[in-house]
């Protein structure tokens, strides 16, 4: 699967979709979406649907989000950072290679998402995304 995608994500106030280039993360057969710059727009609008599309040309795809708790992610942020270090390095104050225990004093500053993939054949009609 391709990491990089655009994130579309309602409004918590409007409802409407707003959109932010993301990398996602494989890990031990998950897929991760790490908020690098903290507790965002995006992140706080993805906490309050818990819904998200992503988008790569044609394809679109929908997903449940569920947050991870703090202690469940120094290993994801330590993974997130070691594949993308030449984007996210400036965001941490830890560096890449870094053993996870590193991470653990600075954890609760990123939101750390699971996704979990919905099924085209589920989505109701009148949630499928349109552009």
């Amino acid at each position: 699967m391709p990491y990089s995608f655009l994130l579309s994500v309602p409004g918590r106030r409007t409802g409407e979709m707003r959109s932010v280039p993301v990398n996602l993360l494989q890990r031990n057969g998950k897929l991760f979406l790490v908020a690098t710059r903290g507790n965002t727009q995006w992140a706080r609008n993805a906490r309050a649907s818990r819904k998200i599309f992503l988008i790569r040309g044609s394809l679109r795809m929908e997903f449940f989000v569920q947050l991870i708790p703090d202690s469940e992610k120094p290993a994801v942020l330590q993974s997130y950072l070691d594949r993308f270090k030449w984007m996210a390095w400036r965001f941490f104050p830890v560096s890449a290679g870094s053993p996870a225990a590193m991470f653990e004093p600075v954890a609760a500053r990123y939101p750390v998402f699971e996704l979990i993939r919905i099924p085209a054949e589920i989505i109701p009609e009148s949630s499928q995304f349109k552009e």
